[in-house]
């Protein structure tokens, strides 16, 4: 029975063709599909998808552009040929303007940036469907457009303003919930309550869908029973999401008033813990308090990023020194306890040692030698020496990802970094008055995902793109990493700090800056997120100082710093006067400072002439 007899039948039953190669992901776009009537095939290629479309039938189509076989945007150009055409939604983890420009000019409306909210984009499918369903004229794909079908994965730097595509980078403001209870119906009831408040409730139907679920969807509250059906409880499903790397707050129901919660790192996402025998009513409104004190959202880490990060071996686990000092990164200076901040240092010599040297050198100016870890934390502050000491902790850990690696790659590597995080430093305290050790220290932790793609394929990433993207100045690191590995270094690297247990205000800003900067995004989300995309688009000029990454620069200076543009050529300069005292100082390779002073200046003299 066709889409046409059932809707004929008023069980308003549509059907829907399903297209991404990650086997996860489709099989969570059908069930969620299949919750609001509507009929899903599923397929992970994009040619096998074209044949299926030939056959006809489908009101709608689920594509993600980044597909083996036949493009994404090759088969949008198809469906929306048909006749009559479905309705197109696409969802991406690849940001290619001229490619979503076209779609739009041909009528598709509906795109998600990847990771998505599943349960979002079916109701907003179904809602569409629905709405095409009751119009006397249906939309038609705009045929007048000869803009080719994209063949060609490699696409130039886009400059396009964020402003323009801030609205795709987010599919939902919703506060989402999972609810898994030992009996199926009281968690579904729960769900329905929840949703009747205003939430996105649902209820997961087993631990291998509530697994699914969390790996391929945000969720920003897990409510879990511990006494469920099965081999696994509720305690070990939250050990086993904090092994995946899998960041979410957690209300626990329990029958055991003492409960004994070991001393581990993953209860500490249980924000409280409830009596299962409450009643529904009574459990639903102490679910609600919680969710009311909560201060934000969790972050939704690729899960590719975090699969890749948890099963690499060559990660080396973080000091206990470091995750001591990690821990006051998101105190308020005035309560960061000095005494104990300088007890804690001194715990590890060789880390003391470090920071002794770096304060004594001749950059630093001290005027009589420091001693001791006290005195150092007294001299630099509590901030610069937290940041301090963490930036030579993880130049130390990288050491031994880098220990394979080629000695010109690895002084490539180690100066980028160094300037990246000079960059950030200046333009965070010249123009955006936000701690400037943080955007330090968020500058040399940006890049940590390219160490890890390098352990974990080799040759091949060296090849097709840290080489290319360095030769070829119109490709860039997330496009091609995406087309080589599927997530990109933005998303290892915070997948990188969540195994180091860092703070969601270092992780958030590391996973999303190479995202259009949002208007949601807090102001201070924003300030740090510009001064590291500004700091990696001068890293990425200072390798190769071609046309068009001075223009990619230049319209990201003159779109986001616009009441300073004309300050930053200067603030440019300080940088690589700072990055090469940070050399010195973290004993990494210093920047050729002439070569790259000189194409400063030719960037100056370009910009005076455009003008």
């Amino acid at each position: 029975m066709n889409s046409d007899t059932m809707r004929n039948h008023g069980t308003s039953m549509f059907r829907c063709l399903v297209v991404d190669d990650e086997p996860l992901v489709r099989q969570l776009a059908v069930r969620h599909l299949q919750r609001h009537n509507v009929l899903c095939d599923s397929v992970g290629d994009g040619s096998e998808a074209a044949s299926l479309l030939d056959g006809g039938g489908y009101d709608g189509v689920l594509v993600d552009l980044q597909i083996p076989g036949k493009n994404g945007h090759a088969l949008c150009v198809k469906a929306l040929s048909l006749k009559p055409p479905p309705l197109v939604t696409v969802m991406t983890g690849l940001s290619v303007p001229q490619v979503e420009a076209d779609l739009r000019r041909r009528g598709i409306n509906q795109f998600y940036r990847k990771p998505v909210d599943m349960g979002v984009i079916a109701r907003e499918i179904r809602e569409g469907l629905d709405e095409r369903s009751t119009s006397q004229l249906p939309a038609e794909a705009d045929e007048s457009n000869d803009f080719p079908a994209v063949e060609d994965a490699e696409h130039e730097i886009s400059t396009a303003p964020d402003a323009e595509r801030a609205s795709e980078a987010s599919t939902s403001e919703h506060f989402v919930i999972e609810i898994f209870c030992r009996e199926k119906e009281r968690s579904k009831a729960l769900a329905k309550r929840l949703r009747s408040a205003g939430y996105s409730a649902s209820a997961a139907q087993s631990s291998d869908d509530l697994l699914e679920t969390l790996n391929s969807t945000r969720v920003d509250l897990l409510v879990i029973e511990n006494e469920l059906k099965g081999f696994l409880s509720g305690l070990q499903i939250i050990e086993m999401l904090f092994d995946q790397l899998l960041s979410v707050s957690v209300v626990l129901l329990t029958s055991e008033a003492e409960l004994d919660l070991a001393d581990k790192p993953a209860m500490e996402s249980i924000l409280r813990r409830f009596d299962s025998g409450l009643e529904d009513d009574d459990r639903a409104d102490a679910i609600l308090q919680v969710i009311k004190t909560m201060t934000g959202r969790h972050l939704m880490i690729d899960h590719r990023a975090r699969q890749l990060v948890a099963d690499a071996e060559g990660i080396p686990p973080m000091p206990h020194v470091l995750a001591q000092i990690v821990k006051h990164l998101e105190q308020p200076v005035a309560e960061i306890p000095l005494q104990q901040l300088s007890q804690e240092i001194e715990i590890d010599p060789r880390l003391t040692s470090e920071l002794l040297r770096v304060v004594n050198s001749s950059h630093s100016g001290v005027v009589h030698k420091v001693t001791g870890a006290r005195d150092a934390v007294r001299l630099l502050g509590a901030k610069r020496a937290i940041s301090l000491c963490l930036a030579l902790g993880v130049r130390t850990m990288n050491s031994e990802l880098l220990k394979p690696w080629s000695g010109e790659l690895r002084d490539w590597y180690l100066k980028r970094v160094t300037l990246t995080a000079s960059t950030a430093s200046i333009f965070a305290q010249r123009f955006e008055k936000v701690p400037h050790e943080t955007a330090f220290l968020l500058g040399i932790l940006q890049d940590l995902g390219i160490l890890v793609f390098a352990e974990h394929y080799g040759e091949k990433y060296f090849a097709r793109v840290v080489q290319r993207v360095r030769s070829v100045a119109t490709l860039s690191f997330v496009s091609s990493e995406k087309l080589v590995t599927n997530t990109d270094h933005a998303q290892v690297s915070a997948a990188v700090l969540r195994l180091w247990r860092f703070p969601p205000t270092i992780i958030e800003p590391v996973m999303m800056h190479h995202q259009p900067i949002a208007p949601t995004m807090t102001r201070v989300m924003r300030s740090f997120v510009k001064c590291m995309r500004v700091a990696e688009l001068f890293a990425d000029f200072a390798d190769n100082p071609a046309a068009q990454r001075r223009k990619a620069l230049f319209d990201f200076v003159n779109r986001e710093f616009e009441p300073h543009a004309g300050e930053c050529g200067a603030a440019l300069l300080d940088a690589v006067a700072q990055s090469r005292e940070m050399g010195v100082q973290l004993r990494t390779p210093q920047l050729d400072s002439e070569t790259l002073t000189l194409a400063l200046e030719r960037l100056e003299q370009a910009d005076d002439s455009e003008e």
